[in-house]
């Protein structure tokens, strides 16, 4: 009898109720169990699937990563609570001394996410000279020194300036945390940790919220930094990415990293995943002499790669879930009900609880379903609204009884938005490519997508001023069902499938 073993990642599991060994088919895929090389065995688990969890080292690895997540979210949110102050004549709330302009509004939203297309395009392409941990840990010192710039900036161009630095780093870390993500983890669990990477988008939210509703701007800012000490303190023991390793020819690392990452497995069978990654790299060095970029674009698998990546991140962006995180309590001031840091920090905590509950179903639903389900709601949501700010425009009676409309109308565009067009857009850039393309691929989306983003957050409070922020409510309702209808009949499903699995997919699409 093959002695039981207890490790974090199966009493984590045995919670969200994942069958990570169950195939496409529905069939139990065994494990092998070659302690003493004899004979084939299935280890068996509390619950009485066969699986093997994953390692209290790899939760470690990932937990410790995402607090770059955390603190770029952080700084995502940071100006929804800081235009309350920067709004304000109180000279102790607000470093100005005045209150802020909207073209300079507009500046502080559209200048850093403009910095932000350098980070995204250049440092994913550098992690592949100098490695994944490297510059992730970079990024971290990086993000140390721009918040602690911005809690004591006392200018307009002196936020713009360190606000800009700040985006440029969390360009890099959205770009290459997916990618380092989907090179420590395996197949069966590279979407629960993808969607574990998307729960620390509304943690640091809810963060930015609570916070930001009761300290002034230059202590809200420093609180938000603070996970990042122990990120500089512990990811210094985490391992550099096994693939980056292999494809660097250090394969002595590579097995390191493995055995420390996979440390509940069997020699034989770490080996047998090292073999895999050389096998996978091996496949791609026919293309390795040509240009990687010319590589994606002249096939029509890199093509569709990008395509297809491009979709659920561009419309995640157009819902406009991106302005309402934002600029969440200055809009919802103008609801003249509940005040816009209350609405924030409800919507923070319903963000936290929604993440949580993805994290159990994806795997068993699939992308593409949740990601129409999102679409398709947020956009029922974004209309509620946009009909509110409406009657608000034209001060009907009517506004009296539909007090409660903001507020029911944010939680549900927050709950079907974080079902799908929230939580999966990252996870999937890095499913559609091979490792040697994986850094240029991740670069071209995320910088288009955020020029697209750079565009309408610097267009948004001067548009919002000159036609009304209920159409622009309405525009983003549209975006939105448009893009249900295309990731229905366009996306195809990366459920379970590997990166050579998913490109034969894409080849023969």
């Amino acid at each position: 009898m093959v002695k039981k073993r207890y490790d974090i990642g199966k009493f984590v599991s045995s919670i969200v109720g994942r069958k990570e060994n169950i195939d496409d088919n529905g069939k139990e895929i065994e494990k092998i169990d070659d302690k003493n090389d004899e004979e084939l065995k299935t280890e068996k688990t509390d619950d009485g699937s066969d699986r093997r969890g994953d390692t209290l080292y790899l939760y470690f690895t990932v937990i410790t990563v995402l607090l770059l997540i955390m603190v770029g979210s952080c700084a995502m949110t940071w100006t929804s609570p800081a235009l309350i102050h920067l709004k304000t004549n109180n000279t102790d709330a607000n470093p100005l001394g005045r209150p802020i302009k909207t073209i300079e509004i507009s500046m502080l939203l559209g200048i850093p996410m403009m910095a932000g297309l350098l980070g995204s395009s250049l440092l994913p392409a550098l992690s592949d000279i100098l490695g994944r941990r490297r510059i992730l840990y970079a990024c971290g010192l990086c993000f140390l020194a721009s918040t602690v710039g911005t809690a004591f900036s006392t200018k307009i161009y002196q936020l713009v300036l360190f606000q800009s630095v700040t985006f440029c780093v969390q360009g890099a870390t959205y770009a290459l945390i997916p990618m380092y993500l989907a090179e420590i983890c395996e197949d069966h669990n590279r979407a629960k940790f993808g969607c574990i990477m998307t729960l620390f988008l509304p943690l640091g939210q809810m963060l930015t919220y609570i916070d930001g509703s009761l300290l002034n701007i230059k202590y809200f800012t420093l609180v938000n930094s603070l996970p990042l000490l122990p990120f500089l303190a512990f990811f210094l023991l985490a391992p550099e990415s096994p693939v980056y390793s292999m494809a660097k020819g250090r394969r002595e690392q590579c097995l390191r990293s493995l055995r420390r990452l996979r440390g509940n497995k069997t020699e034989a069978e770490i080996l047998k995943d090292l073999e895999r990654i050389s096998q996978s790299l091996e496949a791609q060095e026919d293309r390795q002499r040509e240009s990687k970029l010319l590589t994606i674009l002249c096939t029509k698998e890199g093509r569709l790669g990008l395509a297809f990546a491009m979709l659920p991140m561009l419309f995640q962006y157009l819902s406009g879930a991106p302005i309402i995180v934002v600029l969440l309590a200055p809009i919802f001031e103008e609801t003249k009900t509940l005040s816009g840091n209350t609405i924030a920090i409800i919507v923070g905590c319903v963000k936290v609880s929604c993440f949580f509950f993805i994290s159990t179903i994806v795997e068993r639903t699939g992308r593409k379903p949740l990601l129409v389900i999102s679409c398709v709601g947020a956009s029922m949501s974004l209309l509620l609204l946009a009909v509110y700010f409406y009657l608000l425009s034209i001060d009907s009676p009517a506004i009296q009884q539909l007090k409660f409309l903001p507020l029911l109308a944010v939680v549900l565009f927050i709950i079907l938005f974080s079902v799908g067009l929230g939580s999966l857009p990252l996870s999937i850039i890095s499913e559609l490519f091979p490792s040697n393309l994986r850094p240029i691929a991740v670069s071209i989306v995320t910088t288009t997508t955020a020029a697209i983003s750079a565009l309408y957050s610097f267009s948004y409070p001067l548009l919002a001023e000159s036609i009304g922020t209920h159409w622009c409510f309405f525009m983003f309702s549209c975006c939105s069902l448009t893009g249900a209808f295309l990731i229905y009949f366009v996306l195809p499903e990366t459920k379970g499938k590997s990166v050579m699995e998913i490109q034969r997919i894409l080849k023969e699409y």
